[in-house]
């Protein structure tokens, strides 16, 4: 009986942990634009979410990308397929974290770096939505199906 309550607590902190690392992905375009402009009193709106590095909103962005990074080399998912698109997906935001976007003018080669991690994580992201998450058995409940097309969305 005692196993049982310690893999349910494992399994449901695991579970609670997959929804703070897609909240903080939901989250932080906007924790940053509102912390520029709340706390640092800055005005401008950045171009891309990239640039946020370059304002003082710079250590969340990195912490947020580390913190998915973290999580997404860790993910166990469903077959080798879902593990392989977890490591590839933290290894292409800790590139976003550590090699900035260019901040004016044409990309030099780190803000090249920075722009092919960034387009592969979200490629990455997208195979998760679109073919990884989206699975189904052969019998699937009425909450996997609304889940699927929330995924799709």
């Amino acid at each position: 009986m005692e196993i049982d309550l310690k893999y349910s607590r494992r399994t449901y902190s695991y579970l609670a942990l997959r929804k703070a690392i897609g909240w903080i992905g939901i989250l932080l375009p906007f924790t940053l634009m509102l912390g520029t402009f709340l706390i640092f009193k800055e005005d401008i709106i950045q171009s891309s979410i990239s640039h946020y590095y370059h304002t003082s909103m710079r250590d969340v962005f990195v912490g947020a990308l580390c913190a998915i990074a973290l999580f997404m080399f860790y993910y166990c998912g469903h077959d080798k397929w879902d593990n392989w698109a977890g490591h590839a997906a933290g290894f292409f935001a800790i590139g976003v974290a550590l090699f900035p976007t260019t901040e004016f003018g044409p990309s030099d080669w780190i803000g090249k770096i920075h722009f092919a991690c960034s387009a592969l994580l979200f490629i990455t992201l997208i195979i998760f939505s679109l073919f990884l998450f989206t699975k189904k058995d052969s019998n699937p409940t009425p909450q996997k199906l609304t889940r699927n097309k929330i995924y799709i969305i």
